[in-house]
């Protein structure tokens, strides 16, 4: 670790201590986590931890108060304790920032990162890369680290917390100088920030409070925050500083922010914080109970919190509004029918849409999911089912990460539902995940523990790998089943309890609908009649001709060869043992 990022200790120590902890009188804090230490490593080594504790320097540059009951500095005592009734409703027993739960969860991974950040992103390594002229390295780096925590939105990339980097204009080596600036320049950090938004506004450069902050959060944990605009607008509200925050990422308003986190810092003295991850880490559990508490009821305000308003309001751009009715328009399908989908989605959480080839599962799944999304902040994705797809994919797992030198370690990493459900936190609105061909996978293997969470979805449970999973409130499920593939009847009965089920069958209407919309002149009677005949023969629902093979505005030209490459090869699998038939 260079000279530079000495000043920012605690970076990430491998120790959460307390001068009473039991690893203050020699022994080991059984609340810590650490794959680098063993119990050789106690005693003296650890006494002079805590002695780094005691002799740490706060943030603004007074000593860091010990676990004493103290006076709230500059923040009002009810906005504070409501803040904490919010992080109790989550972790009950929650008394200091010592709390098993909430450091497994919520602390551990964040200084992880902070450790990675002060050995990769020191002024020594940043200075060496610009150096050689290794930009792209140097570029490669940040967005590692970008990427192991799960404080930044990387799903769509271009349009992500770090489009930056990816933008078709960017300078590498010019920006790699302004990010060296940034992160360990000799000028106050306001002075450095307001460098960085001026080179990124003249370079015409994606220009946003995540990607800044969170380096500097990362890399001077003991003074400098991140700014999630959601989340601090929130704070800024709550503690009646509306002002703090700008929509626009300002040196002005950065200050007000780290001003309002310090102040938190020293309102919170006697539950013993560490630094800004610890603050941080807080007010991210208080602001996602008052999410969930506002997306499960209209009451905003309660007794427990002094009858303050607490539920976030997000800002950003929103999704389009997509009404069930501009979705019937557009597929054919009744209003009253996707309204019934819709509830049924709404009340379990999660359903499958399930039916022959043909039948537009995929395609009402994703109208459905816009639907959900339609008018608010949320997002949705897609995971595509296979036989390979395991539980490491979905849920978490190791994965080989290369050491810097050589050799790798083994390190467990999310798999795609639980970055979903992560991401999904920070959200106030729908998100829909859409499991398409939910049968293809093995599925009781898949989902491990994410069964009883589907039945249970207001509990929280440890995972086998580490840490806890639950499903926040604001996410739904959407699966698509084709019964060609393995018949309903075969699925797991358990599975079949947790979701609902919405069949899709051969809607000849929706043929008609279709090129009647789209005036394309072709005679679907004769066509309609011909598939009914073959649906008739195969005799079997799971296995009928859906609709979606003709749904071409070309159906004219192309219907000919859509016949011979398509439908004639399906017949002949199906009646492999009656060639006759086909």
């Amino acid at each position: 670790m260079c000279a530079a990022c000495e000043k920012c200790f605690p970076t990430s120590p491998t120790y959460r201590l307390s001068v009473s902890s039991p690893v203050a009188m020699g022994g080991r804090d059984k609340r810590s986590r650490s794959t680098t230490s063993t119990s050789s490593q106690t005693g003296n080594r650890d006494l002079a931890v805590v002695e780094r504790i005691r002799t740490a320097r706060h943030p603004m540059g007074r000593p860091i108060p010990r676990h004493s009951r103290s006076a709230i500095m500059g923040l009002p005592t009810k906005q504070v304790h409501s803040l904490l009734t919010l992080v109790r409703e989550r972790y009950h027993d929650w008394n200091d920032f010592y709390h098993t739960g909430f450091v497994e969860d919520e602390v551990d991974y964040k200084r992880s990162t902070v450790q990675k950040a002060s050995q990769f992103l020191c002024r020594d390594s940043l200075e060496q890369w610009i150096e050689d002229g290794a930009y792209d390295e140097m570029l490669s780096r940040v967005e590692r680290i970008a990427g192991d925590s799960n404080l930044l939105y990387l799903r769509t990339p271009r349009s992500g917390d770090l489009s930056i980097l990816y933008h078709p204009t960017l300078e590498k080596a010019s920006f790699c100088r302004e990010l060296l600036q940034l992160l360990h320049g000799e000028d106050e950090v306001d002075q450095r920030l307001a460098r960085y938004l001026s080179y990124v506004e003249a370079h015409h450069l994606p220009n946003k409070w995540t990607f800044p902050t969170y380096l500097l959060f990362l890399c001077h944990p003991g003074s400098e925050v991140f700014v999630k605009p959601s989340v601090v607008r929130w704070l800024s509200t709550l503690m009646g500083r509306p002002d703090a925050y700008s929509r626009r990422p300002t040196p002005e308003s950065y200050l007000a922010i780290r001003g309002l986190y310090h102040d938190l810092f020293d309102a919170l003295a006697e539950f013993g914080p560490l630094d800004m991850v610890d603050v941080q880490s807080l007010v991210w559990v208080a602001f996602s109970v008052a999410r969930e508490r506002s997306s499960n009821s209209s009451v905003r305000q309660d007794a427990d919190t002094g009858g303050l308003d607490l539920a976030p309001t997000e800002e950003g751009d929103r999704n389009p509004p997509y009404p069930l009715q501009q979705c019937a328009d557009e597929t054919g399908f009744e209003v009253s029918l996707l309204a019934r989908w819709v509830r049924a989605i709404e009340r379990k959480g999660q359903a499958i849409l399930y039916g022959p080839p043909g039948t537009g599962k995929t395609f009402i799944a994703e109208r459905l999911a816009r639907h959900l999304i339609g008018g608010g902040e949320g997002f949705c994705e897609v995971v595509q089912f296979h036989p390979a797809y395991t539980y490491e994919d979905f849920i978490q797992g190791l994965r080989p990460m290369g050491r810097e030198g050589q050799g790798f370690d083994f390190v467990m990493v999310p798999g795609r539902f639980l970055e979903f459900c992560r991401h999904a936190q920070a959200c106030a609105d729908h998100c829909v995940m859409i499991l398409d061909e939910i049968n293809r996978a093995e599925l009781s293997r898949v989902l491990g523990e994410l069964m009883y969470l589907l039945e249970y979805r207001d509990r929280e449970i440890p995972l086998a790998g580490g840490g806890t999973m639950r499903i926040p409130d604001n996410v739904r499920l959407i699966g698509t089943m084709n019964t060609a593939d393995r018949s309903i009847a075969l699925v797991d009965h358990a599975l079949r309890r947790r979701f609902a089920f919405l069949s899709l069958r051969p809607d000849y209407s929706l043929l008609e609908h279709y090129h009647r919309v789209h005036h394309t002149d072709f005679p679907v009677a004769r066509l309609v009649e011909v598939i009914r005949e073959v649906n008739t023969r195969i005799n079997d629902p799971n296995y009928e001709i859906g609709m979606s093979f003709f749904m071409r505005e070309d159906l004219e030209v192309q219907i000919g060869e859509i016949w011979e490459t398509e439908i004639e090869p399906y017949l002949e699998e199906y009646f492999f043992d009656r060639p006759d038939e086909v």
